[in-house]
């Protein structure tokens, strides 16, 4: 018995020591306004506040549109440099595509996130886009794209970070989750408003269904900053809030042709 349990705690112990880590997510703000956030997968604990060293990702364009660099706002340490591959250089390496890439890198230095749990938005880097193309889209480049062993770890995004508040820094960045890109092609597209639809319960603890749509094609959840918190791309008729902490959200429901916000209260 004794020997079961010790190798159940050390099971547990590993399990633990390879979970804390963070993935990337980009979220649309507004059509030309994108941040890049950090969803941890556990956790920090009680006063314990993630010690953010250096981060860097890519940020995929349509060729002729950029990231307006003097819009650049670090949300945690500050910024080092925003380096630009033109489409005609990555031709080689990145076939089938008319795009650019945009390295954005922090400093390095010390930025404390705050404690958080599993989850959790941690907004890393807030920019504007400038001519947006009706075509294309803008996304998040993934190491393991082609693009990305391409270029033998250049383009690859990476988090420095002490999440245990005893100095010892590591790359805790873990690929990416939620949306990575979004269409210029359905930027461009004005939709009408949806009638009839609701949400119920409203307040709710947990699951919320969805009423008077039956196409749906995407939800998303944004906070009262406007940063989307969850996102769905189906036809849901439930959504499960139990993991949001109390407040108010937004809930923007989106067929193929309208789109709803709908504002709802988490108990």
């Amino acid at each position: 018995m004794k020997t079961n349990l010790l190798l159940l705690l050390i099971a547990l112990t590993t399990c633990f020591s390879q979970s804390q880590t963070y993935k990337f997510t980009l979220i649309q703000n507004t059509g030309s306004n994108y941040t890049v956030a950090a969803i941890p997968d556990f956790d920090s604990g009680t006063g314990v506040e993630p010690n953010a060293i250096q981060y860097n990702f890519v940020i995929m364009l349509q060729d002729g549109a950029s990231v307006d660099q003097s819009t650049i706002n670090f949300h945690h340490l500050a910024f080092d440099s925003a380096t630009v591959t033109g489409a005609a250089a990555l031709d080689g390496a990145d076939p089938g595509y008319d795009r650019s890439a945009t390295a954005i890198v922090s400093n390095n230095g010390s930025s404390l996130i705050a404690e958080h749990l599993i989850g959790d938005v941690v907004n890393l880097v807030t920019f504007d886009v400038l001519n947006i193309p009706t075509i294309g889209e803008i996304s998040i480049l993934d190491n393991n794209s082609g693009l990305a062993i391409a270029a033998g770890g250049a383009f690859d995004s990476f988090l420095g970070a002490d999440i245990t508040g005893g100095n010892t820094a590591a790359n805790v960045y873990d690929g990416q989750t939620g949306t990575t890109s979004y269409s210029f092609a359905t930027l461009s597209t004005q939709k009408s408003e949806l009638t009839g639809v609701s949400l119920y319960p409203n307040p709710t603890n947990g699951n919320v269904s969805i009423k008077g749509v039956n196409d749906l094609q995407r939800v998303e959840v944004m906070n009262v900053n406007g940063q989307r918190v969850m996102s769905f791309n189906s036809n849901l008729e439930t959504i499960n809030v139990s993991s949001l902490n109390s407040g108010v959200y937004f809930v923007k429901l989106e067929t193929a042709v309208a789109t709803k916000t709908i504002k709802l209260i988490k108990k």
